[in-house]
């Protein structure tokens, strides 16, 4: 049994981490540069994802997923694609719309318990997407978060994001923009 949860820890960790940057609680992350194993990548085209090797793995790791044409930046529409992809995958019951149950599944990842914390910044989260107050999030509302997101990322206001746009966001606390 051990062996088996030493196993599942690193994909544990990884899920919560994406988690997190998907909406934005990766700054709570300790933040540490990468290391020996963690080499800096370069998309096909041979732009560096991580120049100097300086971004921390999960940081890497999202943006790598997030490039569709894998040029090294993330586009609105390549942003975009990637987060009605994830809609739809938490959306288990297909009825175009997240439940509060869902989002809250979905969010801890295959963990057995989340802490209070967890529960309560996920459902602030959750609180906030659903500005109609409804009880689920409608595509129109992810959209609109996931709008949100994107400008708050892209600091230089260009319409991509770099590898340093891309990292950890806290937007309820984040007033730098």
């Amino acid at each position: 049994m051990a062996i088996l949860s030493r196993a599942l820890l690193p994909l544990s960790l990884a899920a919560a981490v994406g988690l997190m940057m998907t909406f934005g609680f990766g700054a709570a992350m300790a933040q540490q540069p990468a290391a020996a194993g963690n080499p800096t990548a370069a998309s096909p085209s041979g732009t560096a994802v991580n120049p100097g090797g300086t971004l921390p793995r999960h940081q890497v790791r999202m943006i790598t997923m997030v490039d569709q044409n894998k040029d090294g930046v993330v586009t609105h529409d390549e942003y975009m694609h990637y987060r009605n992809g994830l809609f739809a995958r938490i959306d288990k019951n297909k009825d175009g719309a997240i439940s509060r149950d869902e989002f809250m599944a979905w969010s801890r990842h295959g963990h057995d318990r989340m802490s209070s914390r967890g529960e309560k910044e996920y459902g602030a989260e959750f609180a906030a997407v659903n500005k109609s107050g409804s009880g689920s999030i409608t595509k129109a509302e992810w959209e609109s978060r996931s709008n949100e997101l994107f400008a708050l990322r892209d600091r230089k206001k260009d319409g991509k994001l770099t590898p340093d746009e891309f990292g950890p966001l806290m937007p309820r606390h984040n007033t730098a923009g």
